[in-house]
C-alpha cells in the first residue's frame, strides 16, 4: 500500500498553508479519500495536482 499522506503532510511536502491545500480541495484540483473523519493523499493525487498545476516556462 502506498503512504498516504495528512492535510499538515501534505502542505509540508509542497511548502504551503493547510489553508491553501483546503483551497485545493474546495475548489476540486485536489482529491483525496476520507478515511473515517480523515482526509487521507496518495502519491498518485499528488502527482495529478501537479500536472493539473503546471505552468508553461514560456508564460
Amino acid at each position: 500500500m502506498p503512504p498516504l499522506f495528512t492535510i499538515s503532510e501534505l502542505a509540508d511536502y509542497l511548502k504551503v498553508s493547510t489553508a491553501t491545500v483546503y483551497r485545493l480541495m474546495r475548489d476540486g484540483v485536489l482529491v483525496g479519500v476520507r478515511i473515517g473523519s480523515s482526509l487521507r493523499f496518495t502519491q498518485k493525487n499528488i502527482e495529478d495536482l501537479l500536472a493539473n498545476c503546471a505552468v508553461d516556462a514560456d508564460v
